[in-house]
């Protein structure tokens, strides 16, 4: 864009009670000033966005995490992520699970304790798997371990995303 591009003022940002002060002006290339407007203060800040003056959001959780198991043997509460610590929770956010052998699998949380099922039993047929987002995240409880049990030797993995809050 052109160095001589003037301050606009626009409704189109996406940040509730904010209104885009200026966009990809000279010395902020390709990004968007926004006034945030909390009820006592406003204050401006800037914001990264594309060669398109479209705001850049990213998605991940600065906590974000993958755990994942490759087995060929039957599981019984085998853990997959460990607990967090002390006043914080495990969100899980995808669970994938597949398998070369009939069988049902589900993941519980406490592993080395009382474990509660979180997510199943689903029953599998040979060769098949199923991958599930959650829009709402499932929070586990505080400083409590994430695991999964299945029922029958084969080929089997079980991945589960998510984040720790």
């Amino acid at each position: 864009m052109a160095d001589n591009v003037t301050t606009q003022t626009s409704t189109l940002a996406t940040v509730p009670g904010s209104t885009v002060i200026a966009t990809d002006d000279a010395g902020s290339a390709h990004y968007q000033k926004v006034k945030l407007v909390d009820g006592t203060a406003d204050s401006t800040t800037v914001i990264p966005g594309d060669a398109n003056g479209l705001q850049v959001v990213n998605v991940m959780h600065s906590a974000g995490w993958v755990a994942n198991n490759n087995t060929s043997t039957a599981q019984t509460n085998t853990q997959l992520k460990a607990a967090p610590g002390a006043s914080t929770a495990l969100y899980i956010t995808d669970v994938i699970m597949s398998t070369d052998t009939a069988m049902n699998i589900k993941i519980v949380d406490d592993t080395a304790g009382t474990p509660a099922d979180i997510i199943g039993p689903f029953y599998f047929p040979a060769n098949s798997g199923e991958a599930f987002h959650f829009i709402t995240p499932i929070k586990i409880d505080d400083n409590t371990n994430v695991g999964y049990t299945s029922s029958a030797a084969g080929n089997h993995t079980v991945s589960i995303v998510g984040y720790t809050a």
